[in-house]
């Protein structure tokens, strides 16, 4: 039934500009034609060269986040595309897809690269596991396994979404005190107008803040991870952070994997999942506000990653979504996947915690969860945090600065944030 309503979802949203829900399906692992060049310049769904006004941005106030952040950044036109900003680097030189695209919402290039994510993006057979699917646990282990990535939905409840987004908006406040442009950005490429939320912390992680730390024990994700740690229970959480991008994000952000394993000694894409990051939707994400990529099969491949100017558009249509507020994805970090853009009127958050196998360690693992946080969480909470809590009862140098800049987070760490 999950799997039916978020494929009647993808039909609203292509009704609701009025374009035909034109899929591009093809067998798993074998690359589809992509669509012809002129389907990406601007035009309306007949064909006839007017610009869908269905396609036009809709007010700022009905957006989720605006009561939540007045200091909100969305669409900078006075910071350039990475592109035009005269910074070569080889993840982002050479996309096709904007060039000649200004960081307007009014921009025809823009305008038409909504069009054409509506119309090309979302995977059209994403298969869902519902929380109250029987034995979701080795349901949801079935398809990560298969494809790198799985997709539950309502594993936040409603309280626990608002919770999380109060918590996310509070950590932006101050990212947008210190970047109020949104010029800085950072994330896997630096890119503009998108930001890590584990990275812009001089903790690293957000393990201080109790809406993160709640979340390690889940009665809709505990059984998930167990299933994928092949039935044991005696993981460890490693990370608090997530992924943010802001309307007007053009960019696409080069396929990449999520390597916090650090000097592994071997092959690591010859053994099971490693690490397990779950995303969590605290709004809705469809095809247009920046959903995630993912490529699927990947966390096994030994094939180099393709360059943004050679990766074909099937892959840049790879989106995970439609996916309601409250859904999570629990993924593979070995796996493909990139930011696409965020071309809606306002920010998408992906808030994360990242998890250890029970065999693997690495140096990614740090003691910043305050005791009394961690005093809170459930029994097994706390056991799967028995490697990120402080020995002690102090403060993490740092704690509750954030920041873009490493310089700026380098100082807080040193006791002067300036």
């Amino acid at each position: 039934h999950a799997q039916q309503r978020m494929r009647v979802s993808v039909a609203a949203l292509a009704l609701a500009v009025g374009c035909p829900l034109l899929g591009l399906p093809r067998p798993r692992g074998v690359a589809a034609t992509d669509p012809p060049t002129d389907s990406l310049e601007p035009s309306g769904c007949d064909g006839g060269g007017s610009v869908n006004n269905g396609l036009q941005m809709p007010p700022p106030q009905s957006t989720p986040w605006s009561r939540l952040l007045p200091n909100e950044v969305r669409w900078v036109a006075a910071v350039p595309p990475r592109h035009l900003s005269g910074q070569p680097h080889p993840w982002y030189t050479g996309d096709q897809l904007v060039q000649n695209m200004t960081r307007r919402h009014d921009d025809p290039a823009v305008i038409a690269a909504r069009q054409r994510v509506v119309t090309h993006g979302c995977l059209d057979d994403l298969e869902t596991i519902s929380t109250t699917s029987p034995d979701i646990g080795h349901a949801a282990a079935r398809l990560f396994r298969r494809d790198g990535f799985v997709v539950v939905t309502d594993v936040l409840t409603q309280e626990q979404v608002e919770a999380l987004q109060r918590a996310t908006a509070e950590i932006l406040k101050s990212i947008f005190e210190a970047d109020p442009n949104g010029e800085v950005g950072g994330g896997s490429g630096d890119l503009p107008h998108r930001y890590s939320l584990g990275v812009c912390s001089a903790t690293r992680h957000n393990f201080h803040v109790p809406a993160f730390a709640q979340l390690i024990d889940l009665p809709t994700t505990t059984p998930v991870l167990t299933a994928i740690f092949a039935n044991r229970s005696d993981y460890v959480v490693a990370g608090a952070g997530g992924d943010v991008c802001l309307g007007g994000a053009v960019e696409y952000q080069a396929l990449h994997v999520d390597n916090i394993w650090g000097d592994f000694p071997g092959a690591i894409q010859e053994f099971p999942p490693p690490i397990v990051t779950i995303n969590f939707a605290v709004q809705d994400i469809d095809a247009v506000n920046g959903p995630i990529r993912q490529i699927r099969g990947t966390q096994h491949s030994f094939e180099p990653l393709p360059s943004l100017e050679d990766e074909p558009l099937w892959m840049k249509h790879s989106t995970v979504c439609p996916m309601p507020a409250g859904a999570a994805i629990f993924r593979d970090n070995r796996a493909w996947h990139g930011g696409t853009p965020n071309l809606g009127p306002s920010l998408r958050a992906l808030p994360n915690l990242e998890f250890f196998a029970p065999w693997f360690r690495s140096a990614y693992l740090t003691r910043t969860m305050p005791r009394e946080v961690w005093e809170g969480l459930s029994p097994h909470g706390r056991h799967a945090a028995r490697e990120v809590v402080r020995e002690d009862r102090g403060v993490s140098p740092g704690q509750g600065y954030y920041s873009p800049r490493g310089e700026d987070r380098h100082r807080a760490v040193q006791g002067d944030p300036g």
